[in-house]
């Protein structure tokens, strides 16, 4: 009785192989009200509804993603139902309400500044968003375990500069004596109002030229292509330069894998060179493209 285009929407999301196991690291983004239960305790532990999304669209993903980080993440907590049925009442939804939910987006990755979120940076289907909240995550896991990202390789005349206005992203990163006006990507460190666990894909909180740098080390190099353009485009919005950092002590590329990690940072430079001003210096420990 009904046609493929009248199904449960989040059926094709699932589909694939590689999506079902995405479900399990970020199943809050299926989390649609209209059929979903969840208990009385956790509930009021994580208080509830978010009652400052006042727009449309976004307030269960919110919820279930306070649940899942609540619990731990771990990856049984939510299980689908294909036997359990709703059926959805049709109502009118102008435009303008349903653009209401980028303000919902923008709203919710200031309240939860962590890169699982900031997967929802572009357009794309809740399948890709799952497969990126998975790499996301194994990639920031992967470079801890190889000692990736760490300040410690920064350059002297990196170091020179730290006193500016800067955005930094690494491991340990919040510890370096940072100017007045800094920010940092810290994965290592507290979420606080001046450190956040993202990876510079969604930099709409920051001001147009607020940094005088961002720098990144490591971390970049496990974006996949489209990403990683997007944190050049982004990032020299709001800063003057990015400055890419690429420790010497990494590992092969290849036993990085399932996560994409970039090593051949002369392609990666004649890549960036096409469209931006690109300078390469080769360190004692550490490679470094600056980019304005």
């Amino acid at each position: 009785m009904l046609d493929a285009y009248r199904a449960d929407p989040r059926d094709g999301h699932t589909a694939h192989p590689q999506h079902r196991l995405d479900f399990a690291r970020a199943p809050w983004l299926l989390g649609f009200t209209h059929n979903a239960s969840v208990d009385r305790a956790t509930f009021e532990a994580v208080g509830g509804f978010g009652e400052a999304i006042v727009k449309w669209g976004l307030e269960d993903s919110e919820l279930f993603y306070r649940v899942f980080h609540h619990h731990g993440c771990p990856p049984d907590l939510f299980a689908r139902d294909p036997l359990a049925i709703s059926y959805h009442m049709p109502h009118y939804r102008p435009t303008g309400e349903l653009l209401g939910t980028l303000d919902n987006i923008r709203y919710i990755a200031r309240k939860h500044p962590r890169y699982d979120f900031e997967a929802m940076h572009s357009p794309a289907t809740l399948g890709q968003v799952m497969g990126k909240v998975r790499l996301y995550s194994d990639a920031v896991a992967a470079c801890r375990r190889a000692g990736l990202g760490r300040p410690g390789v920064l350059p002297a005349e990196v170091r020179a500069g730290l006193a500016d206005r800067t955005l930094i992203a690494g491991y340990g990163v919040s510890r370096l004596p940072l100017g007045t006006g800094s920010h940092t990507f810290d994965q290592d460190a507290p979420i606080d109002e001046t450190n956040w666990h993202r990876l510079g894909l969604m930099l709409q909180d920051f001001r147009t030229g607020q940094f005088a740098q961002f720098i990144h080390i490591d971390l970049w190099r496990c974006l996949m292509p489209d990403d990683l353009s997007l944190l050049v485009t982004k990032g020299l919005r709001k800063a003057d330069r990015l400055v890419l950092v690429a420790s010497h002590s990494a590992p092969d590329a290849a036993s990085m894998l399932p996560v994409p990690f970039v090593d051949d940072l002369d392609y990666a430079a004649r890549m960036l060179a096409a469209r931006f001003d690109v300078s390469t210096a080769v360190h004692e420990e550490a490679t470094v493209l600056t980019i304005r």
